[in-house]
């Protein structure tokens, strides 16, 4: 899918000679194979281009410099069983002036249920205890309430979770504050989504709607409804 946008207010902005034929040209090449899109296009040279879910309250999934011909290219991992509606923002600066130029381009589609039957996932989830990765964890919408911090919890600190096989669960928090709790609860429906509920610092947890993005003997990725918000948080065995 192509898309063009004529950016006269960008024009007027800059006020440059050329400026009022400025577009932006957009790809988005979905591989369902891979799970996984290229985002890639053309706009202003030496701009920033923000991908941003489109949502009231989406999140930035990545920004990137365009280069002197204006080119960037991104690639975006799928996520499953969830399709990720995206904007294209093009950020403009002159002085102390910013232009935010913003459309919607084609969604990345959604990844395939993951190929695991109930019993595969079950021993795989509570073969070990698993340590929470930064930098594969992210907010996909915003929480309403900035309090409690729930970007942060899933996102930010560092956390070590163990399912167990009778359906207990493990939770720890190491920073940036200590927490423990071992009187946590976990189960899997028909779709294999999980329910969790467990105590973190300021209360009872529950994660609802989990659907599991990755799972292997090392990796799990879990897409999380928290409160009004949505989140990716990635792991490792420990």
């Amino acid at each position: 899918m192509r898309i063009k946008i004529k950016t006269l207010l960008l024009a007027m902005l800059l006020g440059g000679v050329g400026y009022s034929q400025q577009t932006i040209t957009v790809t988005v090449k979905n591989t369902t194979s891979k799970n996984r899109a290229v985002v890639k296009g053309k706009a202003a040279p030496h701009a920033s281009v923000i991908l941003q879910y489109a949502a009231p309250r989406g999140a930035d999934l990545k920004t990137m410099q365009t280069d002197k011909n204006g080119r960037f290219e991104i690639l975006v991992d799928g996520i499953r069983e969830f399709e990720q509606p995206l904007v294209l923002v093009q950020q403009i600066v002159k002085g102390t002036d910013t232009v935010n130029i913003k459309k919607e381009i084609t969604p990345i589609v959604a990844g395939d249920k993951i190929p695991l039957t109930q019993e595969q996932i079950v021993a795989l989830l509570t073969a070990h205890r698993w340590k929470s990765v930064a930098a594969t964890s992210r907010v996909i919408i915003r929480q309403t309430q900035p309090k409690p911090a729930f970007d942060k919890l899933l996102t930010f600190a560092q956390k070590y979770v163990r399912f167990h096989p009778d359906g207990s669960f493990d939770f720890e928090i190491t920073h940036p504050k200590q927490f423990s709790y071992t009187g946590g609860t976990w189960k899997m429906d028909g779709n294999n989504h999980l329910t969790i509920q467990t105590d973190y610092p300021h209360g009872l947890l529950e994660l609802n709607n989990v659907r599991i993005n990755e799972l292997n003997g090392t990796t799990l990725s879990l897409l999380e409804e928290v409160a009004d918000g949505l989140f990716v948080t990635g792991f490792v065995k420990e």
